[in-house]
């Protein structure tokens, strides 16, 4: 039974700001192939997307497999559906199976709407894959699999939701030998502002799963439901070990939702990053309510050089209704710590969430300029399946477009409004905030006495070039 599981190429859910969004490693599909193959179960991954396999030249790749897999989240849903079309046109005896947030939290309209899909693997996939790679090739039933969706006599049938992993140190490190660790790139909002980290190899890296938090915007919990699995200090500093003396892995990108959480745990990774010497860079999640002078000092220590916070807004009002749980006078202080240790920071805001006004806007706009990021990351407001925000922006009509190709970082078409202002003003709201963010005086002089050398000007031309793609 030979598997293959595809990364697809997504570059366009960043609306084609060129650049920008780098090539990132499909950890979720790694993860996957890494426990199928401890399981005696043949396993690929075809990273399209950071080799730059167009649609024209993947079809004939997916040929003589058995079974075909991709994820996806809302934004890329038709680039993963043409994935598996293509795959049943040049391979039409294999098996396809699609898993990831959307069709967790979507799974009748998903496989309703998508005849190319066969199975859906809903929520955390590992156990639940392989069951089903097991019962395919036993010509077995499938109503006995926890986590999956599946045709059975032209009816669609959802079974059980599947228990989460409790020890994620019995999980088996990603198989990095599958990936083409040289063709990745950091999103150019995720790079360092320090001519102490040389270029080089870098990886998405996670030490946790899930969140406790509830974000009603958040769509982290149609995976990991609201609740926060550890790996252990020592399984993370052994995967480290791994990634530094193996793959010469230099920059680590952590994926965790909250990577701060656990104050005992991060002390004894970092404390474990410091003994051991490595030679890492990395930048991380984290809440500003999480923040402290102490763990500051020793992120740096530890090489930490950026630390990204989600902001979301300058109005407390609008703060409350995402259930952020988090106040602006604690969004000036982890920023006012963060400047002070030497860390550099990121702050994403999101812009239209329900109950937007112009006011609210404004308010969000002073403080992005009173807290001063490093970089700054505008969003629309989407309401993806499987969270509050898309329950309430359905109850109160606010979606204007339910085809989810449009649904899109940096998109040209927002699919929402709020009730006070249109779609079309929120898209001239987003390219005003990066405008007056970007372009003021004080910002690019800061950034101009911060240039050490030439690869810092390329970063930085990038960035431009996709803030004025952003603004026209």
């Amino acid at each position: 039974m030979k598997v293959l599981l595809v990364n697809s190429p997504y570059g366009e859910i960043y609306n084609r700001v060129k650049g920008t969004e780098g090539a990132t490693p499909p950890l979720g599909l790694a993860y996957l192939a890494s426990y199928l193959k401890t399981n005696h179960v043949e396993a690929q991954i075809l990273d399209a997307n950071a080799q730059g396999i167009c649609f024209e030249e993947l079809g004939p790749m997916l040929s003589g497999f058995d079974i075909i897999g991709t994820s996806l989240y809302t934004p890329s849903l038709h680039f993963s559906l043409k994935v598996l079309e293509l795959a049943k046109k040049n391979n039409p005896s294999c098996k396809t199976v699609l898993g990831g947030p959307h069709i967790t939290a979507l799974p009748f309209e998903t496989m309703e709407s998508s005849p190319v899909v066969d199975f859906g693997v809903l929520g955390e996939g590992e156990h639940s894959f392989l069951e089903l790679i097991e019962s395919i090739r036993g010509n077995n039933k499938f109503d006995n699999i926890d986590g999956i969706v599946y045709r059975d006599s032209g009816k669609i049938r959802i079974n059980r939701r599947r228990k989460l992993i409790t020890d994620l140190d019995k999980l088996p490190f990603p198989p990095y030998e599958l990936l083409p660790l040289d063709k990745y790139i950091q999103p150019l909002h995720h790079i360092n502002f320090s001519d102490s980290i040389p270029p080089g190899r870098f990886m998405l890296f996670i030490t946790s799963r899930g969140c406790a938090y509830n974000c009603a915007f958040c769509a982290s919990k149609n995976i990991w439901e609201r609740t926060v699995r550890y790996r252990s200090a020592d399984n993370v500093l052994q995967e480290i070990d791994l990634l530094v003396n193996k793959f010469r892995i230099n920059v680590l990108d952590i994926a965790d939702d909250n990577f701060l959480f656990n104050k005992e745990r991060l002390n004894n990774i970092l404390n474990g990053i410091i003994r051991k010497g490595y030679r890492i860079h990395f930048n991380c999640s984290a809440r500003v309510d999480m923040v402290d002078e102490g763990t500051l000092k020793k992120l740096k220590e530890a090489g930490c050089y950026l630390i990204r916070f989600g902001v979301e807004s300058g109005d407390p009002l609008i703060l409350q209704r995402m259930k952020k749980n988090i106040t602006v006078e604690q969004i000036k202080q982890a920023f006012k710590l963060s400047k002070a240790n030497n860390i550099s920071t990121s702050a994403s805001f999101i812009i239209g969430y329900p109950g937007e006004t112009h006011e609210s806007f404004r308010r969000t706009m002073m403080l992005a300029k009173t807290i001063g990021p490093d970089i700054a990351n505008f969003f629309i407001a989407i309401p993806f399946p499987g969270t509050e925000f898309y329950e309430i922006a359905k109850k109160e009509q606010l979606i204007e477009n339910f085809d989810y190709s449009v649904w899109k970082l940096l998109t040209s078409s927002p699919p929402v409004k709020t009730d006070k202002l249109s779609s079309k003003e929120l898209r001239r709201m987003m390219k005003g905030a990066y405008l007056n963010f970007y372009f003021r005086p004080s910002y690019i002089l800061k950034r101009i006495k911060n240039i050490n050398n030439p690869s810092m000007i390329r970063s930085y031309f990038k960035g431009l070039s996709g803030i004025v793609r952003i603004i026209k």
